[in-house]
């Protein structure tokens, strides 16, 4: 097991290959940066997935985190 380190503020993705097999890196870095609400930003990176023609299943699970 390895230890991501992080910090208030850093977002997490952890999808399958449908969404990174369709949507560049980049994009989805500055996609999940611009989105408020990471339920949201979730669905919307599903759909933009099959909008980008992905042809496989699509999940995904957007963290934020937060100070305790």
């Amino acid at each position: 097991m390895t230890a991501l380190p992080v910090q208030s503020g850093d977002r997490v993705l952890l999808c399958t290959d449908g969404l990174t097999g369709a949507v560049p890196d980049e994009q989805l870095a500055s996609f999940i940066s611009e989105q408020k609400d990471v339920q949201a930003c979730a669905e919307a990176l599903g759909q933009l997935a099959l909008d980008q023609g992905s042809r496989d299943n699509v999940s995904c699970v957007v963290i934020e985190v937060v100070e305790g």
